[in-house]
């Protein structure tokens, strides 16, 4: 049979559980929609400080990531009843003297409590830092190797607008320069970063900072690739009006072409009209019937369909 009392049996078994019941509330903290609206605040106030554009999907994707990866942990402080265990605790180990026989057997298991307990928290605390650490270290890498990826694809976007931009040039079109500057507005001015988490380990030290590099370089990234595809389309729009002015002036060129053209009330009135939906093309509809258009002026002349 036990030599421990009952009542201090019932103590402990008390306090384990009312340390997995903390345990518990750390995590449920992490879920609560006030967590997640404080870290959207902060990823935004990041954004606004350092003149990254931001939309609310931006927002709301950094949130899901967060707590996808659980990057931070906050321990409560200790509640009345622990401070009052460890100053009690401190003050009967401090004069074992005064402790009256009938509590002799209780402090000492006390002590092991608070001890176990300690220990808890602190292998808790010691791990959960050292999972933020690794956490942070494997998206950096992540981050790196996809910066590769996006430097190359923004270096083969970069030389099309320049090829588009000289060939304007030579035949300036207002359509192609509104076309070919709105592509260049979405891309970044200068090249991802290469080197998040290499040139400076991550540490638990420098924690905070490096988990806001990753977080204002995913975003970065995120919007690049979300911008990839307007870059696109209007690089194809750009370069289609410019193909078919050049098509125009070279069937221009052909005095063969020219008669049939004056003779012709209906090409007159398609190169009119192609003339303005030239100007018009910014969405798919537009450059559909702008092309339409070609196709049956080409046809008219030369009797075959591009």
């Amino acid at each position: 049979m036990s030599s421990t009392a009952l009542s201090e049996q019932l103590t402990a078994m008390a306090f384990i559980d009312k340390l997995r019941h903390e345990q518990k509330q750390i995590q449920d903290h992490l879920d609560l929609p006030s967590r997640r609206a404080d870290i959207a605040e902060r990823i935004r106030a990041y954004y606004i400080s350092n003149a990254i554009e931001f939309d609310d999907k931006l927002i709301e994707q950094g949130v899901r990531q967060f707590f996808a990866h659980r990057l931070t942990l906050e321990t409560p402080a200790l509640n009345g009843f622990d401070a009052w265990l460890v100053k009690w605790l401190c003050r009967r180990g401090a004069s074992p003297a005064s402790v009256k026989p009938a509590n002799r057997r209780r402090w000492p298991l006390m002590l092991l409590i608070l001890l176990s307990s300690a220990l808890t928290l602190w292998a808790t605390h010691h791990y959960k830092d050292a999972g933020r650490v690794d956490g942070v270290v494997k998206n950096a890498g992540t981050l790196r190797d996809r910066s590769f990826q996006l430097n190359e694809k923004m270096q083969s976007i970069t030389k099309r607008l320049a090829v588009l931009r000289k060939s304007n040039a030579e035949h300036p079109n207002a359509n192609v320069g509104r076309l070919l500057q709105h592509a260049q507005s979405r891309v970044p001015a200068s090249a991802f970063r290469t080197d998040l988490g290499v040139d400076i380990k991550i540490t638990k030290d420098n924690l905070d900072l490096m988990e806001s590099q990753v977080m204002a370089l995913n975003a970065q990234q995120w919007r690049f690739e979300a911008d990839s595809e307007q870059i696109y389309i209007d690089m194809k729009y750009a370069g289609a009006i410019i193909w078919m002015r050049q098509t125009l002036r070279d069937i221009r060129q052909d005095p063969k072409n020219v008669a049939r053209i004056e003779q012709s009330s209906s090409l007159k009135q398609r190169l009119t009209l192609l003339g303005q939906q030239l100007e018009r093309i910014n969405n798919e509809k537009a450059y559909g019937d702008a092309f339409s258009t070609f196709r049956d002026i080409d046809d008219e002349l030369f009797g075959l369909s591009l």
